[in-house]
C-alpha cells in the first residue's frame, strides 16, 4: 500500500517535469505554439511554469505533514 506521503512526492515530481518542460519550450524558442484551439503565448507559458512550481511546492509542504 502506497502511503500518503509517497503518493504526495510522485505528485511532486510530476509538478516539477511539468514546469521544467514548459521550461525547455521556452528556451528552445518553440513560442508561440498551438495546440488546436488554445496559442501557448510566452505570457501564458510563464503563467504555466509558476503555477507548476507553486503546486509542486505546495503538495511538498502537504506531503511532508502527511
Amino acid at each position: 500500500m502506497i502511503s500518503r506521503r509517497d503518493f504526495g512526492m510522485m505528485l511532486v515530481g510530476a509538478a516539477l517535469f511539468h514546469m521544467v518542460s514548459h521550461m525547455i519550450i521556452g528556451w528552445m524558442g518553440m513560442l508561440p505554439l498551438q495546440f488546436g484551439p488554445i496559442l501557448l503565448t510566452e505570457q501564458l507559458n510563464m503563467i504555466a511554469i509558476v503555477a507548476s512550481a507553486l503546486l509542486a511546492f505546495g503538495l511538498f509542504w502537504w506531503a511532508r505533514k502527511a
